[in-house]
């Protein structure tokens, strides 16, 4: 009776496995990568003009007054946002050429979605009078379902969902390894047989993102003088500044994040390196899913 019930259990594994396999989702892979690719080349313009019509609203179609602090943000939002998605769309090349987690892709292009949603109740609790309460629990249901949806869509990032070990996991983990590292070791021939070239454009790409950071700084400071110079009192200024610090401050992180993965693509890997990579990578998930030897 205990022979003839082994052959059982190890005949269910392969129709387990390609059940698995045939799900469209969650998104993994090549899959994920691509709506995320697609999802940063589309949403430039459609936030920006979200942005303009959000602040024309607040200026022209206010029902009640508005502060001149809260014009004043809403004017500058569109200016601060911008580089933010300009600089998501290149982190997600990046990543579509492995040098950036993908779970920092998919955030970004997440918090895109989120942000939507939080400019949208912002405007409506501006310019119209309803409800405060009632928009603001309007919007955070919103941005809950939004959040549900995506973790049903996708398994990116990481902390918002819990990840089971299994076999199933451990075979897509192998395969985002041998893609990289695949990537990786072609990088590191190209690097070698035209290293000026790569060293020519790793030297535009620093001094670009260095001006980039430097000017988005200079608008930073610029815009929190003019928040305090049009306050009418001391306090709507130190609101508005705590409340637009953020944006910017995580634009500035955001082109640090980008000279940091962007220039590390263009130098070169050694081999062993890249062998050094995945035999770390081997070893930690026979960590974390000794079940599958």
């Amino acid at each position: 009776m205990e022979t003839s019930a082994v052959p059982e259990a190890t005949e269910a594994w392969p129709p387990m496995e390609n059940d698995e396999n045939q799900k469209p989702f969650p998104l993994t892979g090549p899959a994920l990568l691509s709506f995320l690719k697609a999802v940063s080349d589309v949403s430039v313009t459609p936030i920006t003009v979200l942005n303009v019509y959000s602040a024309a609203c607040v200026l022209t179609r206010a029902e009640t007054s508005v502060n001149i602090v809260l014009k004043a943000a809403f004017l500058g939002l569109p200016f601060s946002i911008l580089p933010i998605l300009l600089i998501t769309r290149r982190i997600i090349r990046v990543v579509e050429q492995g040098g950036c987690s993908m779970d920092i892709g998919a955030l970004l292009v997440l918090s895109q979605f989120i942000y939507i949603y939080v400019l949208g109740g912002v405007t409506m609790m501006t310019t119209f009078q309803e409800s405060r309460i009632l928009v603001a629990s309007v919007t955070i249901v919103l941005i809950c379902i939004c959040i549900k949806i995506w973790v049903c869509l996708s398994n990116h990032p990481k902390f918002l969902m819990v990840i089971s070990s299994n076999r199933v996991d451990l075979k897509n983990s192998l395969d985002m390894i041998s893609v990289q590292s695949i990537a990786n070791v072609t990088n590191t021939k190209g690097a070698a047989e035209m290293g000026p070239e790569h060293s020519m454009r790793a030297n535009l790409i620093k001094i670009s993102l260095n001006i980039c950071f430097v000017l988005y700084l200079v608008f930073y400071i610029g815009f929190m003088l003019v928040l305090a110079i049009v306050a009418e009192k001391w306090w709507h200024a130190l609101l508005g500044i705590a409340v637009m610090s953020p944006i910017h401050v995580s634009g500035l992180c955001l082109i640090c994040y980008l000279k940091k993965t962007g220039l590390s693509w263009y130098t070169p890997w050694s081999v062993q390196t890249v062998t050094m990579i995945l035999v770390a990578n081997w070893q930690h998930l026979e960590t974390c899913n000794p079940v599958c030897e």
